[in-house]
C-alpha cells in the first residue's frame, strides 16, 4: 500500500523509504517500551495494555478507505511476474542485502568490545546504528525520486561495500565505530529503494506478487 498511499502514488521509492522509517522506529521502541512496561507495571498488566492497543487500533481500521487495486488470479501472473528482469534483479539484491540489519545488529558488540570499546559504548553503538538506519531511510524519501532512483542506488551499493570492507581491515577503536554507523546510513535505505524502484516497473495488480 505505501506506494500508493504515500506521495500522492507518484513515487514508490521514495514512498517505501518514508513507511519503513515507522517500521524501524517500531522496531527499535517496542522491545524497550515493552521492557520498561513489565519492569514498572507486570507482565500481566503489560499484556493487558497491548491488547487494548491491539483492540483500539484495529477498530479505527475499520475506516480507512484504502485505495483499490483491481486484483488478478494469482497464479495466471506469478510466471510472467517472476520472469521480469527487475524482479529477478531486485530478489538478488534482496537476497544479499535483508540481513544486513540482522547481522550487524548480532556481531555489532562482540567485534567492538573485541577491539577495545566498553561494553557500554558497544551497546550505545548498536542503538545509534539503527537510528542511523531510520535517518537514511528518512532522508531518502526526501531526495530520491523516479528521476534519481538509479543513481542513488548505485551509490549506495559502492559506499556500502567500501564500508563492509572497512569492518574486515579497521581495527581502531572510533574509526571502528564510525565505520558502522556509516554502514547503516548508506544500507538503511538499500532495501526500500529498491522496492520502490521495482515497484515502478511492475503491473499495479502484480506488486504484491513481486513484493512475496
Amino acid at each position: 500500500l505505501l506506494p500508493l498511499v504515500l506521495f500522492e502514488g507518484k513515487n514508490a521509492p521514495a514512498a517505501a523509504n518514508l513507511g519503513n522509517v515507522f517500521y524501524g522506529l517500531g522496531a527499535f521502541m517496542a522491545s524497550f517500551l515493552i521492557g520498561t512496561f513489565i519492569k514498572k507495571a507486570g507482565f500481566k498488566t503489560t499484556t493487558l495494555i497491548l491488547s487494548i492497543l491491539f483492540l483500539v487500533f484495529g477498530f479505527l481500521n475499520l475506516f480507512i478507505e484504502f485505495p483499490e487495486n483491481e486484483s488478478t488470479n494469482l497464479f495466471n501472473t506469478i510466471p510472467a511476474t517472476i520472469t521480469n528482469s527487475f524482479v529477478v534483479i531486485a530478489m538478488a539484491l534482496n537476497f544479499f542485502s535483508s540481513g544486513i540489519e540482522t547481522s550487524v545488529g548480532s556481531w555489532t558488540n562482540t567485534i567492538l568490545m573485541k577491539n577495545g570499546v566498553s561494553e557500554k559504548m558497544a551497546n550505545i553503538c548498536l542503538s545509534l546504528f539503527f537510528i542511523s538506519i531510520m535517518s537514511s531511510r528518512l532522508i531518502s524519501s526526501n531526495i530520491v525520486n523516479p528521476s534519481n532512483v538509479e543513481l542513488t542506488l548505485l551509490i549506495l551499493a559502492i559506499c556500502s561495500g567500501l564500508l563492509f570492507s572497512g569492518l574486515i581491515f579497521i581495527k581502531q577503536p572510533y574509526l571502528l565505530i564510525a565505520n558502522i554507523l556509516l554502514l547503516g546510513f548508506t544500507t538503511g535505505s538499500l532495501v526500500p529503494t529498491i522496492f520502490g524502484y521495482l515497484f515502478t516497473h511492475v503491473p499495479q495488480q502484480s506488486h504484491g506478487t513481486a513484493f512475496g
